[in-house]
């Protein structure tokens, strides 16, 4: 769990997800000198974008643990955590991933992860 909820303190999370829609929206412009982020600012993005597909690789990573977690639930013998409290992380888990996903489309969705629950 701590690994995917440890995801939130990668670059996607802590600077692309703002900084890409405050581009976008017009709320900030690319300065610098990266190719990448002024096609975000200009709304040119294509499909060789160094930005997205690290933003991409972050959000699928993040996929992949929580995925782990949920299929290998059945293997943790932690005597606190019942089959009751396993479901409901599970479910938890499993509305968690599509949300990050979502949130690349819609910058208003921000996901959370509640780790301490």
């Amino acid at each position: 769990m701590a690994g995917a909820c440890g995801d939130f303190k990668n670059e996607y999370y802590q600077l692309d997800y703002y900084v890409n829609g405050d581009a976008q929206a017009d709320d900030a412009y690319a300065g610098g000198d990266n190719p990448d982020n002024f096609q975000i600012d200009d709304y040119q993005l294509d499909a060789v974008n160094r930005n997205v597909s690290r933003d991409w690789a972050y959000l699928y990573s993040t996929i992949g643990k929580v995925n782990n977690i949920i299929n290998n639930a059945e293997e943790v013998t932690d005597p606190d955590l019942t089959p009751s409290r396993k479901m409901k992380l599970s479910v938890r888990l499993l509305s968690f991933a599509p949300s990050c996903i979502s949130s690349w489309f819609s910058y208003g969705v921000m996901c959370h992860c509640n780790c301490r629950r």
